[in-house]
């Protein structure tokens, strides 16, 4: 049984049941490999039968997958060279990730050459990077930089071994952190509360907060599913009805 996902998968997917030490146990989850993505899916053929579900929802769910799986490869593409940023929506503060696909003049991966590239910052602040390429990946490169001005960021770079070249722009939004003395953001408070089937109440209605909380209702248990044939303990049993099975019938003189 699975336990918990590998450190930089994205699980997409629970269990609704299995719980473990480190929660839900996960179903679906990709990871970035490669010059590409890998898919886990911790289930059979036969999961939507048992799940009652209809050709159009199963077909609809693999065509999601398959727009997850491939979604990297149309943020930045150009000819021989392709550029994955993550996050994609980047904000104020944070670090961007830049993992780039170069392959040379004849179609394979580049292994020898240098990337370089440049970023023009919304105020005009100029960034020179250098991409170190991935050890365990062919033709893979990665670099990163700090977001720090809010506006268009323009991204270059250049493969000048394999006489590759690329442009992009990256929309980098302004922090949505909330600042110690500022009044709090409530906007996403509400529409969390909207989408949980909750409420988003300021502190002068604490009283109808204190009411509501008081007539809440008792939440539900969690189920545990414990795999008998997994125990250690279940199998000694078995093992102890067959040996007193079998010596009871050499007593009784069968054979």
């Amino acid at each position: 049984m699975v336990t918990k996902s590998r450190p930089g998968s994205e699980v997409l997917a629970v269990h609704s049941n299995f719980v473990t030490d480190w929660g839900k146990m996960p179903i679906l989850a990709i990871r970035k490999v490669g010059s590409g993505k890998s898919l886990y899916l911790g289930s059979d053929s036969a999961w939507r039968w048992r799940r009652g579900v209809e050709d159009k929802y199963h077909y609809r769910f693999w065509s999601q997958v398959v727009r997850w799986m491939a979604h990297g490869r149309y943020l930045a593409e150009k000819e021989g060279i392709r550029v994955i940023p993550d996050p994609e929506n980047p904000r104020v503060g944070e670090r961007v990730f830049l993992r780039t696909i170069v392959l040379d003049e004849n179609g394979f991966p580049l292994e020898s050459g240098t990337v370089n590239g440049r970023t023009l910052h919304p105020k005009g602040r100029v960034e020179t990077l250098s991409f170190s390429p991935d050890p365990d990946s062919p033709g893979v490169f990665l670099s990163s930089f700090l977001a720090g001005e809010v506006g268009e960021m323009k991204l270059r770079i250049v493969a000048k071994g394999a006489k590759r070249e690329i442009e992009s722009v990256l929309r980098i939004e302004e922090s949505v952190r909330e600042k110690l003395g500022k009044p709090v953001v409530s906007e996403p408070l509400i529409q969390l509360g909207k989408l949980s089937q909750g409420k988003a109440l300021s502190h002068t209605r604490w009283k109808e907060l204190t009411d509501s909380l008081a007539l809440a209702p008792a939440p539900k248990p969690t189920i545990r599913i414990e795999r008998l044939r997994t125990q250690f303990s279940w199998g000694i049993m078995i093992l102890v009805l067959l040996a007193i099975y079998w010596t009871g019938r050499k007593l009784f003189g069968m054979v």
